[in-house]
């Protein structure tokens, strides 16, 4: 087994505020195939943060019988780590040691480090992206990272085979085939530190973004936010009649309202009464001073006050709201866009957090 040192520049543009930048652990592993019981692991590398630099260590086998060897040294490694950096780690690398663990009945497992999964944090976003798919190359791409590196993982099984038959026979240099192998896991590796800039955009929808202002435009309106990381890259997507926009520190999200009148259902139904002539429900309490000839008691469909004006969409789980509803039954829930809305920012800015949070639901 070669175990390889070397400082790496990089640059960590996000800052994992949750975490100590020196207990991040970021780390790729290289095999000869996607089935561990049929295939061989060859490298597992590793960056982390020490003495105000990043560092790689990269643990390689340069024969048939290192495999058990660089399990070791990695989880020995592990040990100093609180948090395991990958990307789709949890789909593939985790699962893939956990299987050679077992069939060399060693006593590791990840239990004692928390896994954190690039890929699984920004999957729920895709859409928003545009891109063909979610490839740590195509991350990348998208965030002009250049590589040196010309191969893909798959390609790279034909490199180590050819290195390992270079290091017996001598027919050719076996040094050119390893620079590869080790080029490839480090650019992985450093393409995994430059992309975790892609979690500011994921962070747009935490719901605790800073409101800036609210702008009424014809029948939209348009909520501006300021977004606690730098977007690099500029995106747009619509959703249901919503749209944003965000780049560099800015997000704008553009709302369509509805102007109309619309039934807001009150509960317990049980508890109101039915005024068929005025087609509105009023509380039990109230009831009793109304001929009982003009009301009835009430359905749940039939619960409700009326309302005209504007209505923002919102999905029903905020209880400072109250909602609304074109119909009984209907999807789509709205509140009232009226001019105590107009003139209370801090409510404007739980209303579009919120929004946010729920934006891929």
């Amino acid at each position: 087994m070669l175990t390889i040192n070397e400082p790496l520049q990089a640059t960590l543009s996000y800052p994992f505020l949750q975490y100590n930048i020196h207990d991040l652990l970021f780390f790729d592993i290289e095999t000869t195939g996607f089935s561990a019981s049929v295939s061989s692991l060859y490298m597992i590398g590793c960056v982390f943060f020490e003495n105000n630099h990043w560092q790689l260590i990269q643990w390689f086998a340069d024969d048939y019988e290192s495999e058990e060897a660089i399990l070791k040294s990695f989880f020995a490694f592990s040990k100093r780590f609180r948090v395991l950096v990958h990307y789709n780690g949890n789909g593939f690398d985790i699962p893939y040691l956990t299987a050679k663990v077992s069939a060399h009945h060693l006593d590791f497992s990840f239990d004692q480090i928390e896994s954190f999964d690039l890929y699984q944090k920004i999957l729920p976003f895709k859409a928003m992206f545009s891109l063909p798919n979610l490839k740590q190359k195509t991350i990348e791409e998208f965030f002009s990272v250049n590589r040196i590196d010309p191969y893909n993982g798959g390609e790279l099984i034909k490199v180590y085979s050819k290195y390992m038959i270079e290091k017996y026979t001598r027919n050719e240099d076996p040094q050119v085939f390893l620079d590869a192998l080790l080029l490839h896991n480090k650019s992985d590796l450093e393409g995994l530190i430059t992309i975790c800039q892609i979690l500011h955009y994921a962070d747009l929808f935490s719901g605790n973004l800073t409101f800036q202002k609210m702008e009424l435009t014809g029948h939209h309106a348009y909520f501006y936010c300021e977004s606690s990381g730098y977007l690099a890259k500029k995106i747009q997507y619509t959703r249901h009649n919503q749209s944003l926009s965000a780049f560099e520190k800015t997000l704008c999200v553009k709302v369509r309202f509805k102007e109309m009148e619309m039934k807001h259902f009150l509960s317990p139904y049980k508890d109101y009464y039915y005024l068929p002539k005025e087609d509105t429900a009023i509380h039990k309490d109230v009831a009793i001073f109304v001929d009982k000839e003009h009301r009835e008691k009430a359905k749940k469909s039939n619960c409700y006050v009326k309302k005209s004006g504007k209505f923002l969409p919102l999905q029903p789980v905020f209880e400072e709201f109250p909602f609304f509803y074109e119909e009984y039954g209907s999807k789509e829930s709205y509140i009232l866009l009226d001019d105590s809305f107009q003139k209370d920012t801090a409510k404007q800015s739980r209303y579009i957090n919120h929004l946010l949070a729920h934006f891929f639901d």
